[in-house]
C-alpha cells in the first residue's frame, strides 16, 4: 500500500465529519502532519503514515515527538501488514490500521460508483491533550488558502502539460550562485545578468 493510498483513506473516513482534510501541512503545527483534520468543534487531530516497519522506527529518532499545543489527538496511521508493529508506537499515540478491499456489486448501475473500499479501523486511540488549544479562524482561512492553492498549482501544471498555457524558460548560471541571508535562512540567489553566456543553461 502506498502513502497516497493512506492518505485517501484517511479522507474518506473523516472528510463527512470534519471541517476540513489537509495533507502535509507544516504551518500551525510546530512540525509536518502527512495529514491534518479539523473537527467541527475546531480542534486538530493529527496523522502520521508509515507504510515500512524502516520508516517508523526512523520517525522515532526525530528531535519533535508530535506533541503539540495545536494537536488534541493524534495518530499513527498503518496498512495490515504492518499491524505487527502497534507495539513500537508509543502508547500516547493512537494507531489506525488500513485495509484495502472492494465493495460488493451485487446489481446494476447505470452511475459509476468507487468500486475500491479502504478500511480504517481504530486499533488503539490516542490519549487526549486537554490542554491543546483550537484552531483560531485566522489559522483555518490561512490553512484552507493552502488547500485551494494546491488545488489551483495542480490545474496550472495541467494546462502546462497540455500546452495550453506558456512558461518562458529562466536562465541560471552555475557559476555565478552565492548565498544571501534573507531573515534565519540563506537562500540561493542566481545572477540573471551574468555575460558569461557558454555558462548558461536551459532551466524549467
Amino acid at each position: 500500500m502506498t502513502t497516497k493510498e493512506l492518505e485517501y483513506a484517511i479522507y474518506k473516513k473523516y472528510f463527512n465529519a470534519s471541517k476540513l482534510t489537509i495533507t502535509n501541512i507544516k504551518t500551525v503545527v510546530k512540525h509536518e502532519c502527512d495529514v491534518a483534520v479539523i473537527g467541527k468543534s475546531d480542534y486538530l487531530t493529527g496523522f502520521e503514515l508509515k507504510i515500512s516497519k524502516s520508516d517508523l522506527l526512523a520517525d522515532f529518532k526525530k528531535k519533535h515527538t508530535h506533541i503539540c499545543k495545536k494537536i488534541k489527538k493524534f495518530y499513527y496511521v498503518l496498512p495490515k501488514d504492518l499491524e505487527n508493529c502497534v507495539d513500537l508506537i508509543p502508547d500516547e499515540f493512537g494507531v489506525i490500521i488500513v485495509t484495502k478491499g472492494s465493495y460488493i456489486d451485487n446489481f446494476c448501475l447505470k452511475t459509476p460508483l468507487e468500486k475500491t473500499k479502504y478500511n480504517c479501523r481504530i486499533a488503539r486511540e490516542p490519549e487526549i491533550n486537554k490542554a491543546a488549544e483550537k484552531i483560531t479562524v485566522d489559522e483555518y482561512i490561512n490553512l484552507c488558502r493552502l488547500a485551494s492553492m494546491r488545488v489551483w498549482t495542480q490545474k496550472m501544471n495541467e494546462l502546462k502539460n497540455e500546452g495550453l498555457i506558456q512558461w518562458n524558460k529562466a536562465k541560471i548560471c552555475d557559476t555565478c550562485k552565492h548565498q544571501e541571508k534573507r531573515g534565519k535562512y540563506l537562500v540561493v540567489i542566481e545572477c540573471r545578468e551574468c555575460r558569461s553566456l557558454s555558462n548558461w543553461e536551459d532551466k524549467e
